[in-house]
């Protein structure tokens, strides 16, 4: 008897299991199929402040304002759960009166990016790492490009429809200098042109157009 009773505990036992394994299936399934991608261009205005530091100038702090295009796309659970990578490129005005740099520029950065967002009423929020980019004023004085870029960013938004209004905040240091022309002094003296930093810290609003796939 007692023999009996521990052959039917043991499979009631197993037949728990399997039920559990079943249902975790199940759900494991429905949560593959209410996945997918996503793709989310946008129209971007960047406003902020940057700093230049090294050797030859101390410290002096400039602008960087311009417009620009976005593209992050990725994946998605429920459109609840987003999980992708941020791609920016932007046409900046950039001014530095320790550089003499008063001019237009360009600028790209990328990384992933991980957002979340409540699809009932529309808002998200999100963070990324920038893990490359690159600013590049044509300066007068000192034409430089500042590469290297890395950084955080992290936004929020409200979408409604197929439409999403945003702001965003970014911090990037760019820890290399390319020296592409000099006018006012010859940079074989001393002067350790790769000691140069640049920091942008940056406010940045853009109306993007998010697509589930």
């Amino acid at each position: 008897m007692e023999k009996f009773i521990k052959k039917i505990l043991i499979a009631a036992a197993a037949l728990g299991c399997v039920g559990m394994a079943s249902a975790m299936a199940a759900e494991i399934r429905e949560t593959l199929h209410e996945a997918g991608a996503f793709i989310e261009p946008a129209v971007t205005y960047e406003t902020g402040d940057s700093k230049v530091s090294n050797q030859i100038f101390g410290s002096a702090n400039g602008a960087v304002n311009g417009y620009g295009i976005a593209l992050r796309a990725g994946g998605h659970i429920y459109e609840s759960i987003l999980l992708g990578v941020d791609g920016r490129y932007s046409f900046p005005d950039v001014k530095n009166n320790g550089t003499g740099t008063n001019t237009a520029g360009t600028a790209y950065n990328w990384g992933p990016v991980i957002g979340f967002q409540m699809p009932d009423i529309g808002l998200r929020v999100w963070g990324g790492y920038v893990a490359n980019g690159n600013i590049d004023p044509n300066g007068d004085k000192l034409n430089v490009k500042y590469d290297n870029g890395e950084g955080y960013r992290v936004g929020a938004g409200f979408k409604v429809y197929d439409v999403s209004l945003n702001v965003e905040y970014a911090d990037i240091k760019y820890h290399n200098t390319v020296v592409q022309s000099v006018r006012s002094f010859v940079p074989n003296n001393g002067i350790d042109f790769n000691s140069v930093r640049y920091e942008n810290k940056s406010y940045t609003a853009s109306v993007s157009f998010p697509f589930a796939l």
